[in-house]
């Protein structure tokens, strides 16, 4: 397989619209069927547009946003904090990674993960937890190839249950494999 060139950068103010179509499309291509369909559907072009013009207008020093692009195409984006928002003993938060289908089995994850735990580490951050549904399993089999070992367990307002995967950000050592 054929690795392509995968740029990852902070996200801009420029990039809301590409990011807020991401954002949904992300959402309708993964969670259909692992969520119910209202909780998917709340999510229009127009409210993501709106939240993401919002984040980024209001930085929080705390929270960054990444983007991928390879092959000349936006293909994902993540978001972390070193303010993480649950009690665990926990001091950073992956909060999402979404990346399209048609982007999926190239790097593009791994590329965004591994930068999350360098930015984050270097805010001074030891462990890294992320909340994943517990039917994405493809999320769950692609977290726990890259050493995350599950942590908690929470049963969701609309029905479905998220696990928490956990990582030692210092015992991470083959970041760029």
């Amino acid at each position: 397989m054929t690795r392509h060139q995968i740029r990852v950068r902070d996200i801009e103010a420029k990039d809301v619209d590409t990011i807020s179509k991401i954002h949904v499309d992300v959402w309708n291509e993964t969670y259909r069927g692992i969520l119910p369909d209202e909780e998917i559907d709340r999510r229009t072009y127009s409210s993501s547009k709106k939240h993401w013009a919002q984040a980024l207008d209001k930085p929080d020093k705390h929270t960054f946003y990444l983007l991928a692009e390879t092959e000349g195409q936006t293909a994902g984006f993540c978001i972390a904090s070193s303010r993480p928002r649950d009690s665990f003993d926990y001091d950073s938060e992956l909060m999402a990674i979404n990346i399209l289908k048609a982007h999926h089995r190239k790097g593009i994850g791994k590329a965004l993960f591994f930068e999350t735990m360098r930015r984050l580490q270097s805010m001074g951050c030891k462990k890294m937890y992320l909340w994943v549904a517990e039917k994405n399993i493809n999320a769950i089999d692609f977290y726990r190839r890259l050493g995350c070992i599950p942590i908690n367990e929470s049963k969701e307002d609309h029905g479905s249950t998220e696990i928490a995967f956990g990582i030692n950000i210092n015992d991470k050592a083959d970041w760029d494999q």
